[in-house]
Order: structure tokens, then sequence, then C-alpha cells
């Protein structure tokens, strides 16, 4: 069975029969896929049968929900681009997620603290 397990510092996985953990900057974005989250880690896509919701709660703070389908790791943004009268947050994986009407202030304002840092 497919589980993740969240530490301090690092989660783990396990998927297909094999045991891995990864550090929480190594993770890039979680996508809900209903009703698989799919967990983007360097350039692997590991998929699981969770809520996002689950997983909003045991993630450090820089984890961020930028819409309702969509959590980043704001250590891996690079820009804020308009488009069309949309907000997006560019990752240093040359993705782009869509953010919400609703979470425009939160995500400028945790985007631009970390460029202060």
């Amino acid at each position: 069975m497919d589980m993740i397990r969240f530490d301090e510092d690092k989660f783990l996985l396990s998927h297909k029969k094999s045991c891995v953990s990864y550090l929480y900057k190594d993770l890039i974005a979680i996508e809900y896929e209903k009703p698989y989250i799919v967990l983007r880690v360097d350039s692997n896509k590991l998929v699981f049968q969770l809520s996002l919701c689950t997983i909003l709660e045991k993630l450090p703070s820089y984890f961020l929900l930028v819409n309702r389908n969509t959590i980043i790791n704001m250590q891996h943004t690079v820009g804020i681009i308009i488009r069309e009268k949309r907000y997006y947050i560019q990752m240093d994986n040359e993705e782009l997620y869509k953010i919400s009407v609703r979470k425009v202030v939160e995500v400028k304002e945790s985007f631009m603290r970390k460029e202060q840092k």
C-alpha cells in the first residue's frame, strides 16, 4: 500500500514496493487531480490517493496553496507573470501555475518576503 509520512525536514514515501525519502526543499509542487495528488519532486511525478488539505496541514510554512488544485514550494518560485488579466507564478522548472483571484495578494506578499531574504 502506498503511504506518505511527514517528518520535520523530510517526507517518506512508500511507493510501488520501495521506500524513499525526500527533503521538503526538493518538492516543487503538489497538484490535485481528483482523486489523486501528484507530487512533483525534481523531474519525477509521484501519484498518491490523498486529499490536498491533509497534506497542506503537514507541510512547512513556505508551502502555499495558490488555487484549489495546487500547492507550491515558494523556495522554487522565480517570478509572478500577468497574462490576459490573470496572475501566474513561475517556478524554477519553467512550470506556470495559475493563481486564484482570492490568493493573489497572499502569493504576492509571500513572494516579496522570499525575495527580500
